[in-house]
């Protein structure tokens, strides 16, 4: 097996490009041609059914795009203690990749990095992280991301007794994005001030959610999908509810509003199919299109006496049952 290199005039120094002949077990030297070796290039060792084992010397700080692509059988890579980068989809589909170690010294890690490592179970978050991209632990065994608690960017994340894997959006500082591999119960950080679009979309075995205090708004999509919880509570700081924000939410039976909201997103409430009755307070000013479609057990108490003109006038398309001027003492 013969390794190929490519001389970075601009880094004066070598990369990998690719290989030559069914390499097993490839420990990649620290110098050739008395250069430093300092990249994995895009794709270099993608689809590489032999590949087995990987050691990458510390001259090495950027693992590019595809590096490691679609290589089946790869079950072991040793980091570089000075690696900087790892690429989009650097080892996508490694099926029998288990266990990562990522070194201090990393700042970013790609799009879709380790998607489908069927096999990944253990993975840690060192303290100098700043991008995680979208999609980048999508598919794996992840029970829990070790993150370094000197980390000031993710360290407001907390895991709860469920789990909370990247999924969605690339994470970014006091905000929180999880994936459809979050279940159980989910008790998130009160220090969190903002959950991203989609966060939990489509995670159908979370049973409950705790979401936070300071928490101003309801993203779009937050909890889509997740059709087995019975019961939400909106924090008191909670302004607006976006677009199908618990759509498909399909077993649930209790919403707590709170009294100083403003708007409720289009689809919002649509399909959940069990929701039994949800007080609209005298605060919201807008409510948008098929707002509560399918809510087939639904009773809408509105503490408005009539429908305010920010409301959509399909909001209640089905014309479910109200209660205009409901006062909660009642």
């Amino acid at each position: 097996m013969n390794i190929i290199y490519k001389y970075i005039g601009d880094r004066d120094s070598y990369a990998v490009i690719g290989y030559e002949g069914e390499p097993i077990e490839v420990s990649i030297p620290a110098i050739y041609k008395g250069k430093k070796v300092s990249g994995i290039a895009t794709e270099a060792f993608a689809n590489c059914n032999s590949l087995l084992k990987v050691t990458l010397p510390n001259t090495v700080t950027r693992i590019g795009n595809k590096a490691f692509s679609e290589c089946p059988s790869l079950e072991s890579i040793i980091m570089s203690n000075e690696l900087i980068s790892i690429g989009n989809r650097a080892f996508f589909e490694c099926f029998k990749l288990k266990e990562v170690v990522l070194p201090q010294s990393l700042i970013s890690i790609g799009h879709r990095a380790f998607l489908y490592c069927k096999s990944l179970s253990k993975i840690n978050i060192p303290k100098n992280i700043t991008t995680i991209g979208v999609w980048a632990f999508a598919g794996t065994k992840l029970e829990n991301i070790d993150f370094d608690k000197e980390n000031k960017i993710f360290h407001l994340l907390s895991l709860g007794k469920g789990k909370v894997v990247s999924n969605s959006e690339v994470w970014e500082p006091n905000s929180i994005t999880v994936g459809s591999l979050a279940y159980g119960d989910i008790e998130l950080s009160n220090d969190l001030e903002t959950i991203s679009n989609s966060a939990f979309d489509g995670c159908s075995s979370i049973t409950s959610i705790s979401l936070p205090n300071k928490l101003t708004s309801i993203s779009n999509r937050l909890l889509a999908g997740c059709s087995q919880i019975k019961e939400i509570k909106i924090p008191d700081g909670v302004s607006s509810i976006g677009n199908w924000a618990f759509v498909g939410c399909t077993l649930l039976e209790k919403i707590t509003i709170p009294n100083n909201l403003l708007s409720i997103g289009n689809t919002s409430f649509a399909y959940c199919e069990y929701l039994l009755q949800i007080i609209i307070p005298k605060s919201v000013t807008e409510i948008g299109l098929w707002a509560f479609k399918d809510c087939l057990l639904l009773s809408i108490c509105c503490e408005v006496l009539s429908k305010p003109e920010g409301w959509n006038n399909d909001w209640n398309l089905e014309n479910r049952p109200i209660i205009w001027g409901y006062k909660k003492d009642i």
